[in-house]
């Protein structure tokens, strides 16, 4: 059972890890119309957050 979890956790963790990549690398352009705060706020702090994000998983 722990061995199942351990796996899952794993996928877990590298489908975030994938999505925040995502986000740091793809252009603005290509990530407005999916996510609507990206154009508010400028590309230093996208970064930021998306480093956050990676470090904090």
């Amino acid at each position: 059972m722990n061995t199942t979890l351990w796996i899952i956790q794993g996928i877990v963790a590298t489908a975030l890890a994938a999505s925040g990549l995502l986000i740091m690398l793809m252009p603005k352009e290509k990530l407005t119309p999916k996510l609507s705060w990206v154009k508010v706020y400028s590309d230093g702090l996208r970064y930021f957050i998306t480093t956050v994000r990676l470090k904090i998983k």
